[in-house]
């Protein structure tokens, strides 16, 4: 997984970020390379969808607290008789259409 960490501060954002918003320093971040593991911090389970999800309705979306330090928001990718609940262990499954992430 792609974050990007600020060379002052040490503050990390996902890669959208170029120029460091917490310390206002005119520097570029740097790109980093970590691991997709972490925990749902939050979840939801959503019935009304979007156009592009309505095939796949019900599906959880999650507030996954990564190791690294920072959280984000993608759909878990679960199966019948998975136990969603928070501090769940997830782990990145894909990036391609978001963040998807897979109970460990």
């Amino acid at each position: 997984m792609e974050i990007r960490r600020c060379p002052s501060c040490k503050q990390i954002y996902l890669p959208d970020v170029d120029i460091c918003p917490a310390c206002a320093q005119v520097t570029s971040t740097v790109s980093e390379t970590v691991s997709g593991a972490g925990k749902i911090y939050s979840f939801t389970r959503v019935h009304v969808a979007p156009q592009q999800f309505q095939n796949i309705v019900p599906y959880y979306l999650a507030i996954v607290q990564l190791d690294a330090g920072l959280r984000c928001m993608g759909r878990l990718q679960t199966q019948e008789g998975d136990l969603v609940r928070i501090d769940a262990p997830v782990e990145l499954v894909s990036s391609e259409n978001g963040y998807v992430f897979g109970l460990k």
